[in-house]
């Protein structure tokens, strides 16, 4: 079989989509654990489980992959070349 761009462009695909998800949880982590978490700490002295920090980050995660997932199809849908790349731009 010879290796030609439409043979291993979904493996392309599959790894920019991995790579989004994980530039989606990094955000939503540093979001939790940085800007929440510091937040509480400054005003309540104490702050969030690693369990609730978890449970947050897979909250966010979902959140904002879903708005990326919507302006991709608005995009589409609009033929904005700009929205149909979504949140991530790749």
């Amino acid at each position: 079989m010879q290796v030609t761009y439409k043979n291993v462009q979904p493996l392309i695909e599959g790894l920019k989509e991995a790579g989004r998800v994980a530039l989606v949880a990094i955000i939503s982590w540093l979001l939790t654990e940085g800007v929440i978490n510091s937040l509480l700490v400054l005003i309540f002295k104490t702050k969030l489980s690693p369990e609730l920090v978890l449970m947050l980050t897979g909250l966010f995660t979902s959140i904002v992959k879903g708005w990326d997932k919507d302006l991709h199809l608005t995009g589409k849908i609009e033929g904005d070349d700009t929205k149909t790349k979504g949140l991530t731009q790749f």
